[in-house]
């Protein structure tokens, strides 16, 4: 069975009207659900697209900013970059560096990951 929402008036006006009362945060959720609905402003692929976009477009400049970030002949960072980079270059792992630093191993591998370590010409901030 399918019912048109396009001639029905949503609102809490409305509903207190047809109830005699305000409606519970439960009904007041499910009105605007279908008040979006009706205005075609929830679900479906339109508001998935919309989600989508904004993380391709935001992967997107990430992918540019390594591509710059490459292309440069030295980048600056900070001390712990530094220290990471020469620690890679005498051949330590991720996880030895993480232990000698006292860090953690997911932040060490986020600063090889977004610097591209080990790599020559850093230069300290």
């Amino acid at each position: 069975m399918n019912i048109s929402l396009s001639n029905v008036e949503i609102s809490l006006d409305s509903f207190m009207r047809a109830h005699g009362r305000k409606p519970t945060e439960a009904e007041a959720a499910a009105l605007m659900r279908l008040k979006a609905k009706q205005e075609k402003r929830y679900g479906g692929e339109e508001t998935h697209s919309k989600f989508d976009r904004g993380r391709i477009s935001q992967q997107k400049a990430i992918a540019a900013n390594k591509r710059k970030q490459k292309e440069l002949d030295y980048i600056v960072v900070n001390k712990q970059t530094i220290t990471i980079n020469r620690l890679l270059v005498m051949n330590l792992n991720n996880i030895q560096i993480a232990y000698a630093l006292h860090l953690s191993l997911p932040s060490v591998e986020r600063v090889v990951d977004k610097y591209d370590l080990p790599r020559d010409k850093l230069i300290l901030k």
